[in-house]
């Protein structure tokens, strides 16, 4: 281990050190990929070799070249900056979008009771179901609109998911990234989804609609239709005979 890092330190690649020292590129992967002593310390400690290269070879060029010194050294400057930037943000978009399926065929699904739904099923059944009643009732939905709710449905949640993230961020490090100056991706990202659902509420449709009035021959049609899907007609009580 120590022939090997001072190999690195003295300038000579990784790889041709370990050849140098007869190690094979088997060995070589099976100690970078083993988590335990003494390996983690040989990787800690090859880290520090190739640090330390780095910081010989980066005084050589200042001492030899300033201003090639000044510029490399504002290129690793951006290159930190960027990385920060580039951060990946945990909004929880993804994972809903892998649950959104199984989350919307359990809020649609009328054998569930409302008790066994998981709060955020319940959540979106309600609010499909509040839709449904501002558009007439069952009734008057057709099964392509139905559809269409359920789509809706789904870019709700996934943009409520967003504007939760959002409320999270703007104590903490704000939606605006004050070195590039600009908005972060997530805020794009939910602009998107808004416009999205924007439209699909348009397509569904913005206006109350007051459920429909039925005549009574409309009425009996739809109670014989009742009682053929329950297989039994209404229990009607007669009086009973007077006695003679």
């Amino acid at each position: 281990m120590n022939d090997l890092c001072a190999a690195i330190r003295a300038g000579v690649r990784v790889d041709t050190a370990r050849q140098w020292l007869g190690i094979g590129q088997k060995r070589w992967q099976r100690w970078r990929q083993t988590h335990s002593e003494p390996y983690n310390t040989l990787r800690s400690r090859v880290a520090a070799a190739r640090a330390h290269c780095q910081v010989r070879l980066q005084l050589n060029l200042a001492k030899r070249s300033p201003g090639a010194a000044l510029r490399e050294s504002r290129k690793a400057y951006d290159a930190d900056i960027d990385g920060v930037s580039r951060e990946y943000m945990q909004t929880g978009v993804n994972s809903m979008k892998k649950n959104l399926p199984t989350l919307l065929s359990r809020a649609v699904d009328e054998r569930i009771a409302t008790s066994d739904l998981a709060p955020l099923e319940a959540l979106a059944r309600d609010w499909r179901d509040s839709v449904i009643r501002d558009l007439g009732g069952r009734e008057q939905v057709t099964t392509t609109k139905t559809t269409l709710i359920t789509a809706t449905l789904g870019t709700w949640i996934l943009l409520s998911t967003v504007d939760a993230f959002l409320m999270e961020m703007l104590p903490t490090i704000g939606i605006v990234n004050r070195r590039r100056k600009e908005m972060r991706s997530i805020v794009e990202q939910r602009a998107k989804l808004a416009d999205s659902l924007v439209r699909q509420l348009q397509a569904v449709g913005l206006e109350k609609t007051s459920p429909a009035v039925l005549s009574i021959e409309e009425a009996i049609r739809h109670a014989k239709a009742r009682v053929a899907e329950n297989g039994h007609g209404p229990i009607i009580q007669q009086d009973p005979e007077p006695d003679a």
